[in-house]
C-alpha cells in the first residue's frame, strides 16, 4: 500500500515550535540508600497545533472544548506527556499513530487549568 506523504509537507510548511516538558527517571543509590528524584527537562519539538473551531464538539471519544489543541507532530510523546504553547499547559489526552499511513502522530491536547489536581 502506497503512504500518504501530506503530513509531511502540512508540518514542515506550517509548524511551530512548542515545549515538551519531561522528567528523567529516578533513581535509587544503592550506598547512600537514598531515592533521587529525576531532574525536569525541557525538549524543543515542531508541530501544527491546530485549535477546534467550535466552543463544545461532542465525538464518541469524549467532548472536545474550544480550549483543546490537536497536535501533528514527527516526535513520538507519551499520553498524558505534558507541553507549554503559547503561554498555557496542555496535557495528552490522546494519541492517534498512523505512522504507515500518514508519517506522523496525531495528537489531542487538553489545556491544563488552574484548578485541576495536580
Amino acid at each position: 500500500m502506497r503512504t500518504f506523504t501530506f503530513p509531511k509537507w502540512l508540518i514542515s510548511k506550517y509548524s511551530t515550535s512548542f515545549t515538551w516538558l519531561t522528567k528523567s527517571e529516578g533513581y535509587f543509590d544503592t550506598e547512600t540508600g537514598k531515592w533521587h528524584e529525576g531532574i525536569a527537562m525541557e525538549q524543543e519539538v515542531k508541530g501544527v497545533v491546530i485549535p477546534y473551531q467550535i466552543t463544545t464538539q461532542y465525538q464518541s471519544g469524549g467532548t472536545f472544548l474550544e480550549s483543546d489543541r490537536q497536535i501533528y507532530s514527527l516526535v513520538k510523546m507519551p499520553n498524558k506527556a505534558q507541553i507549554r504553547y503559547q503561554g498555557k499547559l496542555y496535557t495528552i489526552t490522546d494519541v492517534t499513530q498512523y505512522p504507515e499511513y500518514a508519517q506522523c502522530y496525531i495528537y489531542t491536547a487538553r489545556e491544563v487549568s488552574a484548578f485541576d489536581d495536580a
